[in-house]
């Protein structure tokens, strides 16, 4: 029995495959927490994007002009995040920033417009004031990403719900339109 266990032992048959094993968990935990970062860091290009396309809208001078400028906004902003995220799901606020709040130029004035949040770290929304001719005008837009992957949430999620606040914000002085 003893001769049996000995060379039991000393067989090196599948050593490859025990240690894959120990290293393949692991790798696949990586492999699955990078493509989790990359979609989170993709979501948060697209919400910055469609932010500026969106603000476009209102420093031309069409978001007024339509009648409806907050519908121009949501409509050009949910068009451009339909692709990863859910239009529902967006939280956003644009708000006129008057020259006599601050201490002048565009520093001054953003430290007067900080974003609110509840509680919880949603951002309580400030309105909608898209402004007139050269409005200062800034648009925040946040989003709560799902983590999908139960080791990605410890790490990225900034709530106890797997979940991660993506904010955008674009700062523009509207156009001196006249149509």
């Amino acid at each position: 029995m003893g001769r049996v266990f000995k060379s039991f032992l000393k067989k090196d048959d599948g050593v490859t495959a025990v240690e894959f094993s120990f290293f393949a968990i692991p790798f696949a935990f990586l492999m699955v927490g990078m493509v989790e970062v990359g979609m989170m860091s993709t979501a948060g290009t697209l919400l910055q994007g469609a932010t500026d396309d969106a603000a476009r809208l209102i420093r031309t001078g069409q978001a007024q002009n339509s009648g409806d400028p907050q519908g121009a906004f949501e409509n050009k902003l949910c068009e451009k995040v339909d692709l990863l995220i859910d239009c529902d799901d967006l939280v956003y606020e644009v708000i006129k920033i008057d020259e006599a709040q601050g201490f002048g130029g565009i520093a001054g004035n953003m430290m007067l417009v900080e974003p609110t949040f509840d509680p919880n770290g949603d951002l309580i929304p400030g309105g909608f004031d898209a402004g007139n001719e050269n409005s200062l005008v800034i648009a925040r837009v946040t989003y709560r990403y799902p983590l999908f992957t139960p080791f990605a949430g410890p790490l990225l999620a900034d709530r106890h719900d797997n979940t991660k606040l993506l904010m955008s914000t674009a700062i523009i002085q509207n156009e001196p339109y006249d149509f």
